[in-house]
């Protein structure tokens, strides 16, 4: 809970110490992104890549809320990413016009298909998911981010990620 506590603490922080409302979104703004994640299973040691897809809206110029879902696209040893699924509140400051940082957190699901040593066995971690991330604003529709963060659950599991994200 003192993870928590700190992120919360720093995701008010950050609406609150912003000059100004966020260049790169607009109140009621709605995006989509799509990219490429890394995640790493500390319990067994599988690195694991997937195609990952993001969906999300800006109730303010500050906050708003994801989801997103990722698919494994290759095998590691130990293991294969089944699936990951997460819901986020997400709290932006802008650094400059074409350029936000970001603090989320939410709720988190990670499916894994055990290999090598574990093969046979499934995994699925419910888990608390917090992160950070960055996001480039090539133009006021278009933007590249990326983002990491810890599914913090009977495991711990970490991903960062890399995407394009197009703004409605």
């Amino acid at each position: 809970m003192t993870k928590l506590t700190i992120l919360a603490g720093a995701a008010a922080a950050l609406a609150f110490l912003a000059p100004g409302a966020a260049f790169g979104q607009s109140a009621g703004q709605a995006y989509v992104g799509l990219g490429a994640s890394h995640t790493r299973d500390d319990a067994t040691g599988a690195d694991m890549t997937g195609v990952q897809g993001r969906i999300g809206v800006q109730a303010t110029p500050m906050i708003g809320i994801e989801a997103e879902a990722a698919t494994g696209l290759g095998n590691d040893d130990s293991g294969k990413l089944d699936g990951q699924y997460g819901v986020y509140g997400v709290a932006r400051a802008p650094v400059n016009r074409n350029f936000d940082v970001f603090a989320r957190a939410g709720v988190s699901r990670v499916n894994e298909f055990g290999r090598g040593a574990h093969a046979g066995q499934t995994y699925r971690d419910d888990a608390l998911g917090y992160g950070a991330g960055a996001q480039v604003n090539l133009n006021e529709r278009v933007g590249l981010r990326a983002d990491w963060t810890r599914h913090d659950g009977d495991r711990e599991i970490d991903t960062v990620g890399a995407s394009i994200v197009r703004k409605f």
